[in-house]
């Protein structure tokens, strides 16, 4: 084919065709996943949105060859004239396609790899988000439509690929085979799309759930493969007057593109390993004869072996015929015979497998620490359920007030099976839609268990649910509760409560609560000690205050009610009995203060009785009495009296003496007066 510049004017004009298909599906995609609510066709519509690019590209590409072709042309008529300038600098066109082909193919290339691997990034968080419950993924309602529409723009994508492909096959069009390779991705992901939803038809939610993953994956493949195609480029030869293939053309989806390439390909390779020509012998055109009955058979065998269903011990099953119950008690386990696929099909339920529900919003991660003053709600960006409780007691008039507590709880459950399988189907029916995160018969379970364990709430004051005793209030929920699903065919094994706090800022002043019913608590017990000491010290045991108290109000009351004596020594003498029977302190005092009466009472009467003794002496003789008395105090007092005794006439002798008690520390002369203090005076 000539390279003149109506051949790649033509090929402009396929690329600028192919880019008016590309925005149109990328369109229709879009639109359908906006409108519908399809989040399949919205991952997809990126990709093909990202493909006008390559078109774009490819356009300029050509545009730019049939430039340089023109060019050619101009030059080669003025070439024979005399002109001051040189082929570089009179031929713009071909350095412009130069530079292209040089640099703004391989960075459009790079940058379309980058752009495909910021997707798979950005499709892959999303759908992790999904699994883990933190995202929803819709689906379209409508499926009829979802297959319709996503068979049909495959198909019209296929085929303006298989077009391409073929122009691509001249090498003048060489580099169309990159915009084939990305219109032939567009029909595999909207293929993708109609598998899913006509899986989601059939009622295989894990399988069309299992397609989407298929998205960013094929996304990161294809920037890898372009990178790599990038390096190798970098260093693969040039040959003059041919052009580079484009990095950003993907040899894997030009086998989609070209499929007849890849049956010509495996057939030189089958013929270069076996050393003839094996397509062309007996065998192989015996083989292609008998194909349709090979296809029979290969059918007639899948059919046996879908008639085939095996339960296992841990499970039961039904028998559905185009969704209806065939039998009217389950599959046990064993092996059991059935129609065909699609005809009939056996619903598996592991009635074993211990089931976990959550029933409110999942904040609290595994072997992370949190306070009641933590602020889960903008922490997680979601809210919190909350659910009423009791303030206190019934304070008479039949409401005693109402708090909020913020809760996250789940449920663990099992099947009952057996007759009771079928009340667990009969529960709840249909499929889980691609965003959401529980089936319906889940939610109906969900909403029953809140049910019950909200009335429980309401029944239960805000000290019973916060205290530090959860297990038993998990064991009382779970028996409430299990009681009220057993007729739906579930067993409850447990209400896990992962977190139970006061609801929003109240958490705080119920921790400052918590702390002054401490103290006043500590108090009270330091007082309560203190009293109880008080009364065993002052009454010997504790038990006897209330009595005591009630004699002697008793005693005082007769006092003043002008009660007889004997009624008011009765009251007494019960006090005192009260009072002497532990041996208290009080009981003591009273005993020793008796004691010490008794004896100055005896002391008073022996004094009495000596002076009345010594009366009748006086009477008898009271001279005599007298010096007897005054002999008496000289010998009591003179045996303690310092004396002297002086040997000479008193006449004769002067004594002027101090008879002050000297004091030992002193000499003798400080006490007695000097000659010289003599003739002073």
């Amino acid at each position: 084919m000539r390279q003149d510049h109506f051949t790649y004017q033509q090929a402009a004009r396929v690329a600028g065709f192919g880019l008016l298909v590309q925005a149109s599906v990328g369109v229709a995609a879009l639109l359908f996943g906006v409108g519908a609510g399809d989040a399949l066709a919205r991952l997809a519509s990126a990709w093909i949105l990202l493909g006008v690019a390559v078109w774009v590209v490819l356009w300029l590409l050509f545009q730019q060859h049939k430039l340089e072709r023109l060019e050619a042309l101009e030059h080669d008529d003025i070439s024979g004239g005399e002109s001051g300038l040189t082929d570089d600098e009179s031929r713009v066109a071909a350095r412009r396609l130069r530079t292209m082909h040089r640099i703004t193919v391989p960075a459009s290339s790079l940058i379309f790899a980058l752009c495909l691997g910021g997707l798979g990034w950005l499709h892959l968080s999303v759908l992790r988000q999904v699994r883990l419950g933190e995202a929803e993924f819709d689906v379209a309602p409508n499926l009829g439509w979802a297959v319709a529409i996503g068979v049909g723009l495959a198909v019209v994508s296929f085929i303006f690929s298989r077009f391409t492909a073929g122009m691509a096959k001249q090498p003048v069009w060489r580099n169309l085979r990159g915009g084939a390779a990305w219109t032939a991705g567009n029909a595999l992901l909207l293929l993708i799309i109609a598998a899913s939803a006509a899986l989601r038809y059939l009622g295989n939610e894990t399988a069309a759930e299992a397609i989407a993953w298929v998205v960013p994956v094929f996304e990161f493949v294809l920037a890898a493969e372009i990178v790599l195609n990038f390096v190798l480029w970098l260093y693969r030869p040039r040959i003059p007057g041919e052009a580079p293939r484009a990095p950003f053309d993907s040899r894997l989806l030009s086998l989609l593109a070209a499929p007849d390439n890849l049956v010509r390909s495996i057939q030189e390779a089958v013929d270069f390993q076996f050393g003839f020509d094996v397509t062309g012998s007996w065998g192989w055109r015996l083989l292609t004869r008998r194909l349709p009955l090979l296809l029979a058979v290969g059918v007639l065998t899948l059919a046996g072996l879908s008639s085939l269903q095996v339960v296992e011990p841990s499970q039961q099953g039904v028998r559905l015929r185009f969704g209806e119950p065939v039998t009217n008690a389950p599959l046990n386990s064993g092996l059991h015979f059935k129609l065909p696929w699609p005809i009939e099909q056996v619903e598996i339920f592991d009635i074993a497998r211990i089931r976990s529900l959550p029933l409110t919003s999942s904040l609290v991660s595994g072997g992370e620490v949190q306070l009641w003053t933590d602020d889960l709600g903008k922490k997680y960006d979601r809210k919190l359920d909350s659910f009423l409780v009791k303030s206190g007691a019934d304070n008479g008039d039949g409401f005693g007030g109402w708090s909020l507590i913020d809760a996250e709880m789940r449920l663990q459950y099992r099947l009952l099976g057996d007759d009771q399988l079928w009340s667990w189907i009969d529960l709840g029916g249909g499929r889980r839609g691609a965003r959401a995160s529980m089936s319906p018969r889940q939610k109906a379970l969900r909403a029953l268990t809140l049910a019950e364990i909200e009335t429980a709430f309401r029944s239960r004051t805000l000290e019973e649910v916060l205290s530090a005793d959860r297990g038993t209030l998990a064991r009382s929920l779970r028996n409430e509760v299990k009681a009220s699903l057993a007729k739906y065919g579930v067993d409850v094994v447990s209400i896990d409560l992962l977190m139970l706090r006061p609801a929003g800022e109240a958490a705080g002043a119920w921790e400052e609560l918590n702390v002054r019913t401490q103290q006043r608590t500590l108090l009270s017990t330091k007082a309560r000690e203190t009293v109880e000491t008080g009364f065993v010290q002052l009454l010997g045991q504790t038990g006897l205050v209330d009595p005591l108290v009630d004699a002697i109000t008793q005693a005082e009351s007769l006092e003043r009610g002008g009660a007889s004596e004997d009624e008011i020594a009765a009251a007494v003498a019960k006090a005192d009995a009260i009072l002497f029977s532990a041996g208290g302190e009080i009981g003591a005092r009273i005993d020793a203060a008796n004691g010490e009466r008794w004896v100055r009472v005896l002391e008073a009467e022996s004094l009495l009785a000596r002076v009345r003794g010594q009366t009748r002496s006086w009477r008898a003789g009271g001279d005599l009495y007298r010096q007897r008395q005054i002999m008496s105090v000289y010998a009591a007092t003179l045996p303690g009296m310092r004396k002297f005794v002086a040997a000479v006439d008193p006449s004769r002798l002067d004594i002027d003496m101090d008879l002050k008690t000297i004091d030992p520390l002193f000499a003798i002369s400080d006490a007695l007066g000097t000659g010289e203090e003599g003739l002073s005076e």
